[in-house]
């Protein structure tokens, strides 16, 4: 009887604690020139769970646009080799890096991709980020105001972006902010 009421709780330990996992927030801001050639501050940032991401959000300071990297292992839309992470176009609202519209949904318009092979399948804390499309159109009207769409400009040369990782919910789980003060 005594073996029963002693196997319970450590099994029932063993149960629990197979099942838990660390999540994490990653994170940087830096600063560079939207498509219209203006500098501003973008924001990029994710959540992942031990060695696997989620969606990458890339946002634009003054922007309403928030560009969202997919996991290139999710994607069926469009593929690119090396990539851990793609931003496929989209038609209508996308141009290539000729300013030609987009006619499909496969083209890739950005990239993240590691600079090290230490990362395994998930992101590194430094890579390489990779625009290759221009807004369309980078404001839209709405009543009496104007939203602003822009974007990262679109390089050749890769953006390197370092990202802090901290654990999810604690209290460095703080996204950096964007000011608004110099937007129109």
């Amino acid at each position: 009887m005594n073996r029963n009421l002693i196997a319970i709780p450590i099994l029932s330990m063993a149960l629990l604690s197979g099942g838990c996992s660390t999540y994490y927030s990653n994170f940087s801001r830096f600063s560079g020139e939207n498509s219209a050639g203006d500098l501003r501050d973008f924001v990029i940032h994710w959540y992942s769970e031990d060695s696997q991401d989620r969606k990458v959000r890339l946002s634009t300071q003054c922007s309403e646009r928030v560009i969202t990297f997919t996991p290139a292992s999710e994607t069926n839309a469009c593929s690119e080799e090396g990539s851990t992470h793609l931003w496929c176009g989209e038609p209508g609202s996308d141009l290539d890096m000729r300013g030609k519209a987009l006619t499909s949904a496969h083209q890739v318009c950005g990239s993240l991709k590691n600079l090290s092979s230490s990362a395994g399948n998930g992101l590194a804390r430094e890579f390489a980020l990779h625009v290759s499309c221009f807004p369309a159109k980078t404001e839209r009207p709405d009543g009496d105001e104007t939203i602003n769409l822009d974007i990262l400009k679109a390089s050749t040369a890769p953006y390197i972006v370092r990202v802090k990782r901290v654990e999810a919910g604690s209290g460095a789980d703080r996204l950096p902010k964007m000011s608004d003060k110099i937007c129109d």
